[in-house]
Parts: C-alpha cells; structure tokens; sequence
C-alpha cells in the first residue's frame, strides 16, 4: 500500500488486510463488507496504559455499536499472545488482531514519529468497504472521541431488511 497516508481519509476506500486474532482465527476485513460497518482500532501498543483504557472504552460500547450493526477490532502491533493477553484481560467480544509487522499500520497512514512512537488511530469503515471517520493521533489519549465516533455511526445507514 501507500506511503503517502494523506491517501487514506474519509471518502476512500479501506485498505483491505488479512489478520491473525488473539484465538488463532484469520480475520478478513473484507468478509464484513456488505454485511456490517466496521470500527478498526489501532493501538499504539499492546502495552499502553491509555490503549487498554480505549479498548475497555469498546468493550462497553459495544452493544451500542452492534446495534448500529457495526462490528469491531482491535489492531496491536504484536505478537498473538500479546494480542490473547489483551483480549482475555478485557474479555473483549470482538476480534483483536496481531500485527507483528505493522503493514497495516503503515497502510493505514499510522507511521511511527520520530522513528520510535508509533500513531494510533480509529477508522469506521461503511458497509460499502469506504472510511467514513477516521481519527489518527500521535498522542493516544486521543485516539478515541467517543461522541464524534458515536456520532459517525449513527449517521451510517442501516441495512435493509431481506
């Protein structure tokens, strides 16, 4: 994917990835397209204190979020069992992903700063497969802006009843 990351904003289309998950499972995004929106959260670290407190922040948003039928993950730039570690210290509902070597951060415009601090972010991904918020900070206390993410899903669309 590109370097140029000012590629990757709201109105494009989400760079596709394939993913292993802290329980072993291969995680596509592509296989949530047409089915639900998508929330992708990007930790700076496994280990960051202000990271786990978003991903707590999505454990309790959660039910509000599939209600609006928008699933979500967690992307840490780690290993499985640091992604397990996260999962299981959360008890999350929902997929966090390894990315040992972070491409899908670079895909997603989440470069390290300085050669050392790396970005996170948060991306909601429609059911079309576009990016419709995105948030990427260098800072990770604001990564996660509950109203303006909530605010983001409730203005996409609902599926149409079958």
């Amino acid at each position: 994917m590109s370097e140029d990351f000012a590629k990757i904003e709201a109105g494009v289309i989400a760079p596709d990835f394939t993913l292993e998950s802290s329980d072993g499972a291969i995680i596509h995004l592509a296989d949530y397209r047409a089915h639900s929106s998508v929330l992708v959260y990007f930790m700076r670290e496994f280990n960051c204190l202000q990271c786990q407190a978003h991903v707590a922040e999505l454990r309790r948003l959660f039910d509000q979020l599939r209600a609006q039928n928008t699933a979500v993950l967690v992307i840490g730039g780690g290993t499985r069992k640091d992604a397990n570690r996260i999962a299981m210290m959360f008890r999350a509902p929902f997929p966090v992903l390894a990315d040992p070597d972070r491409i899908t951060y670079r895909d997603y415009g989440l470069h390290k700063v300085l050669f050392t601090i790396q970005r996170s972010g948060t991306f909601l991904i429609d059911q079309e497969g576009i990016i419709s918020y995105v948030q990427r900070v260098t800072n990770p206390s604001a990564a996660l802006d509950k109203v303006a993410l909530m605010k983001a899903v409730e203005s996409l669309p609902l599926p149409l009843p079958m």
